[in-house]
């Protein structure tokens, strides 16, 4: 079975052909056919026909059957003949049925009147399908004029002319040459053109008759002159048919109507407004055409519209007709305004034009005539830029005044244009306007006030005057009325300024009141902070906000006081209201809270002595500190201690935090950071305490005791434990010595450090005395 493997072509005439052919191709049972490639090509290498044989084929063949379908295309590359005027040839393709050997394609001779001698059209075949091409690719037809040859020749003078629509007698010259001897003829036909027979021109198609000797005739038609604006439009004429003669080109006339009417003008205002006073009693409006025209052009106008009356109260106008004869564009229309006496706004006088003739119309078709009135109007304001009145009493009121009567109706509208008031909360008013009847010359408005009991500032209400009508505004348009607040304004308080509890009274509720009581929702922000109690650890500081729904009167503030074992004086908290919303703030807003120290003294430390520090000479160097600790009274408790490590001038190595349980009070050494000789840094250290050697599990004599230092960690180590961490030089932290005393509440210890594993010698130490080497 065969395919098809390459696509159709769409030839014009060969399309339905080329479908019939794949259809058969493809239905048709074939005969066992030859599957070699044939050879395509024309039949011969080319043909004769007469001009008058009309309808004549060409053929294409193959050297054998095909089981394929087979096809070539052909066109045109050559000759004298010219498609469309001697033949009908055009481009196409040869098919070929399998099974067959040859295939036509049918085309016309076009035989016309003009002697021309013989032409040929050379054609080629290209691109062959299921197919290889021969030898013979090209076909040459020949077609023999039929027209006898004469001397004598007819044409036309020339090609084309032209003329006016005016010029209604047309002759078009035909001539024969040379001339003849004997009488000779050719027929004309109008072939066609733009123009339309009847409308545009009339013709008849006729014979025109050569005597002999004769040279040039003419062909006549007429123009119809119309008064359309068209296009210019065309005549075709032909010559056929000669007698004793042969026809030459040309063979065909075309001759243009160029088209005499003119384009009408439009016809409109110069301008689509104006306006003078009322003063200027003759007024004349122009009207213009376009462009001139030669014919006469009219124009209706009529009044048809304004705000000005007619009939003679503010103007006179008859509506009437303007005239514009041939060559005119400009005319005027005019009218009579009325000057009377009377205080009145601008007025306006709509002319319109309609029905023209000979013209069309254009734009402004309309034009508006401002009167501009001339007589002084009042003169409308407030009487004040504003007033006031308590919510509670409505409605309030806002008063306009004119500077004199007035005959006409006067009207002045207002608007709200700003304030602090909210409409239809605080007021129901709006916008409107103030009425003035003839004669008077004061209006009152009503300002409509509305009555809550939210406690609010005073609120106020801004009116605007603008489109006064018969009247002009004055400088006082603007009136602000205040709206007076009758409700009183809660605020927020504490019952009393100071209060007071136990140590041992750890939740503490502080009230607070809000009076009156508001009808909304009230919010007010509390913090609770350090008077000269300490935060953290004499108790909770807090901050919050308290929610006062509407009708509530008192909220408490809660904050947790700390019961500790150390015996202190009385202390003070702090709680501040602030940022009240919805409310005000009152007095007091500050309340002091005292805490009542539970907690019993024990005996105060005295004596004077002082200790000043003791360097040691070495490897290293090491020093001695003595620290005071302000708060010495009684150690019952657990104390949290911090141990530092120093260099001498003030370098610190590092320092770590351990315990004293309560009851080892027997070995406490203070040191203090503000010591000049010591420390002129001012560390920030406050307390140094430590246990007894034997509660770490040293066997020691005379007071000396051993603890671990280890900057990094949270707590020491003990010096048996192993190597543990700590500074480079500083492994061991020795200590000893005995409590000494300045002034009342004071202590001061002795501490030394540094490495037991120098070879440094520790002083020596008694009980009750200093060690050796102090100063």
């Amino acid at each position: 079975m065969w395919k098809l493997t390459k696509p159709f072509y769409f030839n014009s005439w060969a399309l339905s052909i080329r479908l019939l052919v794949m259809l058969t191709a493809f239905l048709l049972p074939l005969p066992s056919l030859s599957l070699a490639v044939p050879v395509i090509q024309f039949q011969s290498s080319g043909s004769s026909f007469q001009e008058n044989a009309g309808a004549v084929s060409i053929t294409a063949v193959i050297d054998q059957p095909s089981a394929q379908f087979v096809t070539v295309n052909f066109r045109i590359t050559g000759g004298t003949a010219t498609a469309g005027e001697d033949h009908t040839l055009a481009v196409g393709d040869f098919p070929i049925l399998a099974g067959q050997t040859s295939s036509s394609v049918n085309f016309d001779i076009i035989d016309d009147f003009i002697f021309e001698g013989d032409e040929t059209i050379t054609i080629e075949i290209y691109d062959p399908f299921n197919s290889v091409l021969g030898s013979q690719t090209t076909h040459t037809v020949i077609i023999q004029d039929d027209e006898v040859s004469f001397p004598n020749k007819f044409s036309f003078q020339n090609s084309s002319s032209s003329g006016s629509e005016a010029t209604t007698s047309v002759s078009i010259p035909v001539t024969l040459s040379p001339s003849s001897g004997s009488t000779t003829t050719v027929n004309y036909s109008f072939v066609g053109g733009t123009a339309t027979p009847g409308a545009d021109f009339t013709a008849t198609n006729g014979q025109l008759q050569f005597l002999a000797g004769e040279t040039i005739k003419n062909i006549t038609f007429t123009v119809v002159n119309d008064a359309d604006v068209e296009s210019d439009e065309t005549i075709a004429i032909s010559l056929l048919s000669p007698t004793g003669a042969n026809l030459i080109l040309p063979v065909q006339h075309t001759y243009t109507i160029q088209n005499d009417d003119q384009p009408p003008p439009s016809i409109q205002f110069s301008s689509a407004s104006s306006n003078t006073l009322e003063s200027i009693t003759s007024v004349t409006i122009p009207v213009e055409l376009s462009s001139t025209h030669d014919q006469t052009v009219t124009v209706n106008y009529a009044a048809t519209g304004g705000s000005a009356t007619g009939g003679g109260v503010d103007y006179t106008l008859t509506n009437s007709t303007l005239t514009f004869n041939p060559g005119e564009t400009s005319k005027n229309m005019s009218f009579t305004v009325i000057d009377d006496a009377v205080p009145e706004s601008n007025e306006t006088i709509v002319i319109t034009l309609s029905n023209p003739t000979n013209a069309t119309l254009g734009s402004p078709a309309s034009h508006t005539y401002g009167i501009d009135d001339d007589d002084a109007a009042p003169i409308a304001q407030f009487t004040s830029n504003g007033g006031s009145g308590p919510e509670n009493v409505t409605p309030g009121t806002m008063t306009l005044t004119l500077d004199r009567p007035s005959p006409l109706p006067i009207y002045v509208d207002f608007r709200i244009i700003g304030g602090t008031a909210t409409s239809l909360v605080d007021h129901a008013s709006g916008a409107g306007d103030f009425f003035f009847a003839p004669g008077s010359t004061t209006a009152t408005m009503n300002i409509h006030l509305l009555d809550d009991s939210e406690v609010e500032s005073n609120e106020t209400i801004i009116y605007e005057l603008y489109n006064a009508t018969n009247a002009v505004l004055g400088s006082q348009t603007v009136y602000t009325f205040t709206i007076l607040d009758d409700d009183s304004t809660p605020t927020f308080s504490f019952p009393s300024a100071t209060g007071s509890g136990s140590e041992s009274v750890t939740s503490v509720t502080v009230p607070v009141s809000l009076f009156p009581a508001s009808a909304n929702t009230a919010t007010i922000q509390y913090s609770v902070s350090s008077g000269t109690a300490s935060a953290g650890s004499d108790f909770t500081a807090a901050s919050g906000q308290l929610q006062f729904a509407a009708g509530e009167t008192s909220k408490n503030i809660t904050f947790t006081v700390i019961d500790d074992n150390v015996f202190e004086n009385e202390e003070s908290v702090i709680i501040t209201l602030s940022s009240p919303s919805g409310a005000a703030l009152g007095s007091p807003s500050v309340h002091t809270y005292l805490i009542q120290n539970n907690d019993s003294a024990s005996p105060s430390l005295t004596g004077p002595t002082v200790v000043a520090p003791y360097w040691q000479t070495g490897d290293g160097v090491y020093s001695f500190i003595a620290v005071s600790h302000p708060g010495l009274q009684g150690m019952n408790s657990q104390v949290g201690v911090t141990v530092s490590a120093f260099l001498q001038g003030g370098k610190l190595l590092g320092k770590s935090v351990f315990t004293v349980d309560e009851g080892q009070t027997q070995r406490v050494f203070f040191i203090r950071p503000n010591h000049p000789a010591i420390n002129p840094l001012n560390f920030p250290e406050s307390a140094y305490i430590f246990t007894s050697p034997s509660a770490i599990g040293l066997n020691t004599t005379g007071g000396l005791g051993f603890l671990r230092m280890d900057p990094v960690a949270d707590t020491p180590t003990q010096p048996l434990a192993g190597s543990g961490g700590g500074m480079p030089d500083i492994r061991m932290l020795a200590y000893w010595g005995a409590v000494v005393f300045e002034g009342t509440n004071t202590g001061f210890a002795l501490e030394f450090i540094g490495d037991l594993n120098d070879s440094a010698s520790h002083p020596g130490m008694a009980p009750g005395r200093l060690p050796s080497g102090v100063n």
